[in-house]
């Protein structure tokens, strides 16, 4: 009987050290999952901001006598609005807007690019959050 219960105790305890050792291994884990899935949000907002931005740039109607700076300063509004409802923080020189006419071909082309600074729990392994996006249209005849 006295047996027994030595066996029962030693079991007891080698099963207290085993869960010491796999408790760190598995908060580990569940902050890396956490971490990652922070990370991908980003990226996903960070593109769906400079999607959108494209957009509105795109279908911004210069009147005459406007220039393209009309066209990115939209563009720019646009992408800091979508990342302000997100609560990303992104500062003024991380989205850039630019576009482009094409006399030729008769379409004028709107990129943008975002870049937002990604803050992990534990050690930045990824680095920031960058997003471009390219949107051609053929509606503007009003460019000369």
């Amino acid at each position: 009987m006295n047996l027994c219960r030595k066996q029962s105790r030693r079991r007891r305890g080698s099963a207290a050290i085993e869960f010491a050792f796999l408790v760190p291994i598995l908060i580990l884990m569940l902050i890396a999952i956490i971490d990652l899935s922070n990370y991908f949000t980003l990226a996903f907002d960070t593109q769906r901001a400079a999607k959108d931005a494209a957009k509105v740039g795109a279908t911004t109607i210069l009147s005459p006598g406007e220039t393209g700076s009309v066209i990115e300063d939209a563009a720019v509004a646009q992408a800091r609005l979508v990342l302000s409802v997100t609560t990303i923080p992104c500062e003024d020189d991380h989205i850039k807007a630019s576009w482009a006419f094409d006399r030729d071909m008769g379409y004028y082309a709107v990129t943008v690019k975002v870049q937002c600074p990604y803050k992990p729990l534990l050690m930045n392994l990824i680095g920031d959050s960058k997003a471009q996006f390219t949107m051609i249209t053929q509606q503007q005849t009003l460019i000369q």
